[in-house]
């Protein structure tokens, strides 16, 4: 008897060891503030934040911070020297593994970094009206292209022999790494928050959705089988897997180059993701915040893993707190309906006075969600009601400039 209940109780601290494991899990470090990226550098993992860098040593289960009181946009890792770009205070570089920062922005004209990128001998800093240029490790920058003056550079990926820019819903393109570049005819409905190459594909993520170009990024076309309704806001490849962060949504992967989307969320308590970064075996993924920080999750078990989503299914009338609440400008309003139905789903301010209606029209059973933007609103409380046959609801939101 005292074998067989000692049996039990192993076998049950393996099971829930094992599903504490299959999930994702929080740094421990609470004091981060909003993750930009993650890069890997030799054995530490470095991420930029709004307030610095940090430093890991353990695949991302603790952080440490090595760069103080300046907000970091990008981070990248050439040889043994790791660069943080930042707003205001131009780029960075470490060493050391970063025990000591030292400026490197000689000919850097505009010190207002955006976003930094490098495909191990090129670095380009991306900022309002330009795109600067080192290839001498940041000692030195070259002034950008005369071409992109006016444009608001928001991202920029080397995919192939070919590097991407986006400023706010254009393309630019290069195929001198860097040097010179030409606009695109396409633009997209929302702005360009990360490109992604996976073999012959190119990927997108907007504000309004993901998209992918199967002719190197002239034209683009939208891939939202399972998100529809969500921004996408970052981008990551494993092998044949693609990756994609969103805005109020989480994690979903992709294993047929975008033709359908499945999130895989489990563990994971906040829905917003700043940044995805894969190395070593796992997956990262940067929030903001009140809650920022960086989770992690090993790839095999999300290869495996069929517990997608957190979300309640549609077999009953369902309206979800919007996300984030408060929000500023932007959030996210989540229903479900039992039956196909007329709906309508419409925002008041305190004083009852319709602001907007967001959705008016007949919908099929299932889960549905609608972006909101406040941006024109004033701070203050508001309210959002759906109709949909004899249900209906209000709930409240809250926006905060």
């Amino acid at each position: 008897m005292k074998r067989s209940a000692l049996l039990r109780i192993l076998l049950v601290l393996i099971f829930f060891g094992n599903a504490a494991r299959a999930q994702w899990l929080a740094s421990s470090d609470t004091l981060m503030s909003d993750i930009r990226g993650v890069v890997s550098n030799g054995s530490y993992l470095f991420a930029g934040a709004y307030a610095g860098v940090y430093r890991s040593g353990d695949n991302g289960s603790t952080w440490t911070s090595v760069l103080k009181n300046v907000d970091v946009r990008g981070v990248v890792a050439i040889g043994s020297s790791v660069f943080a770009g930042t707003y205001g205070y131009g780029v960075y570089r470490s060493t050391d593994n970063g025990a000591t920062w030292v400026p490197a922005d000689s000919g850097l004209t505009n010190h207002n970094t955006a976003c930094l990128v490098s495909n191990g001998s090129v670095l380009l800093a991306g900022s309002s009206g330009a795109i600067q240029r080192s290839t001498d490790n940041g000692a030195t920058w070259g002034t950008s292209d005369a071409a992109l003056a006016g444009a608001n550079i928001t991202t920029i990926a080397f995919t192939g022999s070919a590097v991407l820019a986006g400023a706010s819903a254009n393309v630019w393109f290069s195929t001198n790494g860097g040097v010179n570049w030409t606009q695109g005819s396409f633009v997209f409905m929302g702005s360009v928050g990360a490109f992604q190459s996976l073999g012959s594909h190119l990927f997108a993520a907007t504000v309004a959705g993901a998209y992918r170009s199967t002719d190197n990024g002239q034209n683009w076309s939208p891939i939202d089988s399972g998100i529809t309704g969500l921004s996408a806001t970052a981008l990551a490849v494993s092998g044949s897997t693609l990756f994609m962060g969103t805005f109020g949504g989480g994690v979903f992967r992709s294993t047929n180059d975008g033709g359908n989307w499945t999130a895989v969320n489990t563990g994971l308590s906040y829905f917003t993701i700043d940044c995805l970064y894969v190395n070593g075996g796992y997956i990262y993924a940067g929030t903001g915040g009140s809650v920022a920080g960086i989770w992690h999750r090993p790839l095999s078990q999300i290869a495996t893993s069929v517990t997608a989503s957190p979300r309640r299914g549609p077999g009953e009338y369902q309206l979800e707190q919007n996300f984030p609440n408060p929000f500023n400008p932007s959030t996210v309003i989540r229903y479900s309906l039992p039956a196909a139905l007329h709906v309508t789903l419409s925002v008041y301010n305190a004083l009852g006075e319709l602001v907007a209606t967001l959705v008016n029209a007949d919908e099929q059973p299932g889960e549905h969600s609608v972006r909101f933007d406040g941006t024109k609103l004033a701070s203050g409380s508001y309210f959002y009601r759906l109709q949909a046959g004899s249900f209906a609801k209000t709930m409240r939101l809250m926006m905060i400039r």
